[in-house]
C-alpha cells in the first residue's frame, strides 16, 4: 500500500543558481529569505535551521557533496523546498561525522510543515542523491527551470500547480 504525502511547494522562484556565500550559515540565510518572502516559513526559520545545523550537520558525502538543512515543523507555515547551486563550494559539516567538513556544491533547504513528513522526504533525497550524473547535471544547470525539472525527476515527483508530491511507500513515512 502506498500513501500520498502532502505536496511540497517547489518552483523556479525557490531556486538560486550561482549562489554566493562564504559560509554555510550565509547560504542557509539566503535560501531562507526566498522561503520567507513567499510566506512558507516564519521569521525565525533561518535561525532555527542554523541552530539545528550546528547540532546535527546535514552535509552529505555524495559524489558531489550536498547539504540538506532543515528544522522543526513549528517554524514552517507550508511545506516547501528551496535549492541553491553554489558558485563556489561552501563548507558544511558532514552528517554522522561532524568533525569532517565537505565542500558542498548544492543546498536543498527543506521546510516541512508536518513533522511526520521529515523521514520520508529525507529518505527520498538520500536515494536520489546517490546518482552522480544527476549531481553533475544539477551543478551545471543554466536555468532555474532546469533545476526544477532535474530535482522533480530525481525525487520522482509529479508537478501540479507549482507544487510537487509523490507516492511514497508506507515504510518511508513510518
Amino acid at each position: 500500500m502506498t500513501l500520498k504525502p502532502p505536496e511540497i511547494a517547489f518552483d523556479q522562484n525557490l531556486v538560486l543558481i550561482g549562489l554566493t556565500a562564504r559560509r554555510a550559515e550565509e547560504a542557509i540565510e539566503i535560501l531562507s529569505d526566498k522561503l520567507r518572502a513567499q510566506g512558507y516559513v516564519d521569521d525565525d526559520y533561518s535561525a532555527a535551521v542554523i541552530k539545528r545545523e550546528h547540532e546535527f550537520p546535514t552535509g552529505l558525502p555524495t559524489p558531489i557533496p550536498v547539504a540538506l538543512p532543515h528544522t522543526d515543523a513549528g517554524h514552517c507555515r507550508r511545506s516547501a523546498l528551496a535549492v541553491g547551486i553554489l558558485r563556489a563550494p561552501v563548507e558544511f559539516h558532514e552528517m554522522g561525522n561532524p568533525e569532517n567538513t565537505l565542500a558542498v556544491r548544492a543546498v536543498f533547504l527543506l521546510a516541512l510543515a508536518d513533522p511526520k513528513d521529515q523521514v520520508g522526504w529525507l529518505q527520498r533525497f538520500m536515494r536520489g542523491l546517490r546518482d552522480q550524473s544527476f549531481l553533475e547535471r544539477l551543478t551545471k544547470t543554466a536555468t532555474e527551470q532546469e533545476v526544477v525539472d532535474l530535482v522533480t525527476a530525481m525525487l520522482q515527483l509529479k508537478p501540479a500547480d507549482g507544487t510537487v508530491g509523490s507516492e511514497i511507500s508506507k515504510e518511508e513515512t513510518a
